[in-house]
């Protein structure tokens, strides 16, 4: 790192990939095999470890963006996977806050949110053997919506075959429920939270549906979202 006066410049490092989920054209998880989504996990995952291991990367950062409001560069159905030299200040901050409440309460954070989700079941969009999908208590985007593996585990490293293709079932699912609900609207991103190995971090996706603008309250980090997650969660598991 140098210093050039008051700024800190790093030296450019890192690998920026695409990963191409489908050879189809023009479509989505919706319009997907399970098999293919499946497919295209084992190989994110495969990345990931890979990436992860490289000398000087200190986060692997996967997302998807689609639909221009999403900001996809590229009109077919990929992922990107970012590694960088740089930790993202997002993930270092939902870290803290994990870690806070697993110091406080002496267990994961999350675990117990999926407990409570499952006794309310007002936010429930679809659920399976290894996995939940919930519109979160305090969503920021209109039919946002987490998808978290009920087993612990801090990264999808640590996932297992039958978790892979039990997620690709819940991408299927809850995609062509959202695409439904959201019609010519149907646009998204996607990030894997992916965590340091640890008892208190948990690792899920988080799906932000971009059908509202941006404005000037949010950059301020106040976000305000016109559809409460238990009407939006309800819409989604009428297509479920």
């Amino acid at each position: 790192m140098e210093n050039s006066n008051c700024f800190k410049v790093l030296p450019p490092f890192g690998y920026h990939e695409i990963l191409i989920e489908t050879e189809k054209h023009g479509t989505d998880y919706y319009g997907l095999e399970v098999k293919d989504i499946e497919l295209a996990l084992k190989i994110t995952r495969r990345r990931y470890r890979e990436l992860k291991k490289i000398e000087g990367i200190s986060y692997v950062s996967i997302f998807k963006n689609f639909g221009k409001e999403a900001g996809e560069s590229i009109r077919h159905s990929h992922l990107q996977i970012l590694a960088s030299s740089i930790f993202p200040k997002r993930i270092r901050e939902r870290m803290l806050k994990l870690e806070k409440f697993f110091e406080s309460n002496k267990s994961c954070g999350i675990c117990r949110a999926i407990e409570q989700e499952k006794k309310d079941k007002k936010r429930i969009i679809y659920e399976n053997k290894d996995w939940i999908a919930y519109c979160p208590f305090v969503s920021t985007f209109p039919y946002s919506f987490d998808i978290i593996p009920k087993r612990h585990v801090s990264d999808m490293e640590e996932l297992k075959s039958k978790e892979l293709h039990s997620l690709a079932l819940t991408l299927k699912k809850t995609f062509s429920a959202l695409k439904k609900v959201l019609g010519d609207l149907y646009t998204y991103n996607i990030l894997y939270n992916n965590f340091p190995k640890a008892e208190f971090f948990h690792f899920y996706l988080s799906v932000y549906p971009r059908i509202t603008e941006i404005a000037g309250a949010e950059l301020f980090g106040l976000y305000i979202n016109i559809k409460s997650p238990e009407k939006a969660a309800k819409e989604l598991r009428r297509y479920i």
